[in-house]
């Protein structure tokens, strides 16, 4: 299990590109290949080759195993198994427009699929339901802050291996933002 500092460009955008993560998800609990991530996402093998390349030399792909059919060397990958993901804060200093511009497109993303939801109509049909908000607040030590934060990527982190596992049909591709600041104007 790795701890990812993200410290340059290349690397952010590659965390940042659907269809990597897409292809990461396809190989976190068995070992495929390309063409077999392929078939899963319902994609050309070829559109693929250059992500899985990229993925290879980020560090979050790895060869698990080769094997001879005919004259084809075939690789089968796995995903690195990466516990969470950090932006160094010279990254952030050195690319803030780029930055948040990123994390304005996440959240807005967020906020069209609650929209969608209210536009569609009931909150309690949960097949209707394309986003949710809760705002909370609490009172915290900057300690309890930052292990709260840390408890709660993993406890989505768990929850999506044990779905994976379960290999349950009718899961959806939840995105979270998950943001949290100290509010000083309840000071």
């Amino acid at each position: 299990m790795i701890d990812v500092q993200v410290q340059d460009m290349e690397l952010f955008k590659s965390l940042l590109n659907p269809k990597r993560v897409r292809i990461l998800k396809q190989v976190e609990t068995e070992v495929k290949t390309v063409k077999e991530i392929a078939k899963a996402l319902e994609d050309k093998p070829s559109r693929l080759y250059y992500h899985v390349h990229q993925l290879v030399d980020q560090g979050f792909l790895e060869v698990a195993e080769t094997r001879q059919v005919g004259h084809l060397t075939e690789k089968y990958y796995k995903a690195a198994v990466v516990e969470d993901f950090n932006l160094s804060d010279e990254f952030v200093k050195e690319n803030e427009d780029f930055v948040f511009k990123q994390m304005l497109v996440q959240v807005n993303r967020a906020i069209e699929a609650m929209k969608s939801t209210i536009d569609q109509g009931s909150m309690e049909d949960m097949e209707s339901i394309k986003g949710q908000a809760s705002l909370l607040q609490a009172e915290l030590t900057k300690e309890d802050w930052h292990q709260l934060n840390a408890e709660i990527r993993k406890l989505i982190n768990e929850k999506d291996k044990e779905s994976r596992k379960k290999g349950t049909e009718n899961t959806e591709s939840i995105s979270y933002v998950l943001m949290s600041y100290v509010d000083e104007d309840s000071e």
